[in-house]
């Protein structure tokens, strides 16, 4: 049985990663997602020497970045300069025998390169138009440029979710989360315009942004400030910070390795730690007193902890059932190994026709009857595919050879 998508085609004008992700994800799952470029350098993650933290400069063969490869496998890939009338028809032949499209650039590129919803809905009535905007469509930063770190900015999480415990915002979140989530929304929001059409037989234009999901990232903390105006961090202060909370704390272990540990039972956690001289202290007795002698329970646990090795300490933790929360503090080389990541198949294998064997993610869930296929070919090189796309839409070779005399593709 084939993808859940197999059969849908998308046309996907979008760039960096927030955009580009939303494609892996709908190719993941069958559907043919052709990616247009600007002929002159196309997609800026496409340059191996950005786009990567840390001034790391990795890249593929051939000049393809890992950011690029990463965020664009699976696609097809045609070149269309939109700045010209044959450029623009190209698009509009196109997404007139697609079923969706989508971008996440600003709505007045849009607009200018005839690519509005206005345009293309009077040539594909049933189209699915999903954009992705920095800000959002509406408000008067709709045509703000973004980032993933802006977009962490703005959303309140660096100053939250990641601030010092003297409240200073988080300097950065690597990993590119807010492209990544952000991406994930947007394919979300294609598949939900295609189960639309399904279900109704109409077409409708959609929007979302990177700045929203982070925001929805943070609902129990927003949500909680909407109810009774606390977040769940103090200023100035983690109330976690003795790990008296079923989160937990982050503790560093013999072997130099971290482990996450919270306490729930009091008196079950101090026999699991070994500390049961703690369980009648006058100044750890109840939880108030906890709270209000944290640092000195912080410096106990810290000491306790560092007396064994983490794996130590989970051989031990393990035959207890509810006295206290803990769980490994992976870094990312410990992935690929973790038991969960393997037995789920979170990371699968991949023959990379120029890297030879590796490693790539999936999408993180598992469909019983329609699987996902995370890698059916590399991404494409700049205008790969512009030949076999443009005769499936109907371009003869000789019309093809004039639009590329033309530097149209």
């Amino acid at each position: 049985m084939g993808g859940v998508l197999d059969g849908i085609r998308v046309i996907e004008f979008a760039a960096l990663g927030g955009g580009p992700m939303a494609g892996v994800i709908l190719t993941e799952f069958g559907a043919d997602v052709i990616k247009i470029e600007n002929p002159v350098g196309g997609d800026r993650t496409r340059d191996p020497n950005r786009w990567l933290p840390g001034g790391v400069r990795t890249a593929f063969p051939e000049g393809h970045s890992v950011v690029f490869e990463l965020s664009n496998r699976n696609k097809r890939g045609i070149t269309a300069d939109f700045s010209k009338k044959e450029g623009r028809e190209i698009a509009h032949r196109l997404i007139e025998k697609s079923d969706a499209f989508f971008s996440n650039y600003s709505p007045s590129t849009l607009k200018r390169f005839e690519l509005d919803y206005e345009t293309l809905s009077k040539l594909n009535p049933r189209l699915v138009y999903v954009t992705s905007h920095s800000y959002g469509k509406y408000g008067p930063d709709a045509d703000k440029n973004s980032g993933d770190g802006l977009a962490l900015a703005r959303s309140g999480m660096l100053a939250s979710a990641v601030a010092e415990l003297d409240g200073t915002p988080g300097r950065e979140i690597t990993g590119f989360i807010a492209d990544n989530l952000g991406g994930t929304f947007f394919g979300f929001a294609v598949i939900l315009g295609l189960l639309a059409r399904e279900r109704l037989g109409i077409g409708q234009e959609i929007d979302t942004s990177l700045f929203g999901p982070m925001i929805w990232a943070q609902y129990p903390n927003i949500a909680l400030y909407f109810m009774d105006g606390r977040t769940l961090l103090r200023e100035g202060g983690d109330p976690r910070s003795a790990a008296t909370g079923g989160f937990g704390k982050n503790f560093k272990c013999k072997d130099g390795r971290w482990l996450k540990v919270g306490l729930r039972d009091w008196h079950e956690s101090c026999r699991m730690l070994g500390v049961e001289s703690l369980e009648k202290d006058p100044m750890f007795e109840d939880p108030k007193k906890r709270q209000a002698n944290s640092q000195e329970l912080t410096e106990i646990l810290e000491k306790t902890l560092a007396s064994k090795t983490r794996e130590e300490w989970v051989e031990r933790f393990r035959t207890q059932t509810e006295g206290l929360t803990y769980e490994l503090v992976n870094r990312i080389i410990d992935l690929p190994d973790d038991p969960q990541v393997v037995a789920n198949n979170y990371i699968v294998d991949y023959d990379h026709p120029g890297l030879g064997p590796i490693k790539m993610l999936k999408f993180p869930f598992n469909m019983s009857k329609t699987p996902g296929v995370p890698n059916r070919r590399p991404a494409p090189k700049l205008g790969e595919h512009n030949q076999e796309i443009l005769q499936e839409f109907g371009y003869s070779l000789e019309e093809i050879a004039q639009l590329k005399k033309d530097k149209v593709i």
